[in-house]
């Protein structure tokens, strides 16, 4: 199966019945309702006109199935990379945490020793700011997402986007 039609399968369906009840129709027309004639395209403009326009609803419904759908899995793919980025955050902050109780275990025996190993305070230090960074940068990821997500949501009907409102902290503050 092409790529298309993985794509466009309700579209492609929508195309299939729309097809099948033209040709449904026209025999109806010619076996039950005893027309002289077998008519792919009727004659009577009056029957033309309701195929087409029950043929165009039946496609219409079809494309925007599949345009919903598109947008459904972008929505859902969305909703993963955020999930991951949340649970990765939760192990950050479970390191952080396992790593401050650690330092501050180090400071107290060390006061009680009266020994203070600068050095092994240095390193806590360092992990701790190591795993800040890493915080800092998936939340920038995070904040990309977002920016993608209101950049997709702004576009009007027209096709132009609207401005972007910019991103503000609790205490007012405003990112870029």
């Amino acid at each position: 199966m092409s790529a298309l039609s993985k794509n466009r399968k309700f579209t492609l369906a929508a195309f299939l019945t729309a097809g099948v009840f033209w040709v449904i129709d026209s025999s109806i027309h010619y076996f039950i309702y005893k027309e002289p004639s077998f008519e792919i395209i009727p004659s009577e403009a009056n029957e033309l006109w309701m195929r087409v326009i029950i043929v165009g609803i039946v496609i219409l419904i079809g494309g925007l199935t599949d345009k919903y759908r598109f947008k459904a899995q972008s929505v859902q793919k969305d909703y993963e990379k955020i999930l991951g980025h949340k649970r990765r955050l939760e192990d950050i902050d479970s390191e952080i945490s396992n790593l401050l109780t650690s330092q501050n275990m180090f400071r107290i025996s060390s006061m009680e020793k009266s020994v203070v190993d600068e050095d092994m305070n240095t390193l806590y230090d360092k992990a701790i700011d190591e795993k800040l960074d890493e915080t800092v940068t998936i939340l920038d990821s995070v904040l990309v997402m977002e920016n993608i997500t209101n950049k997709k949501e702004s576009t009007s009907a027209s096709g132009r986007q609207q401005p972007l409102r910019p991103y503000t902290t609790d205490q007012g503050q405003v990112l870029q």
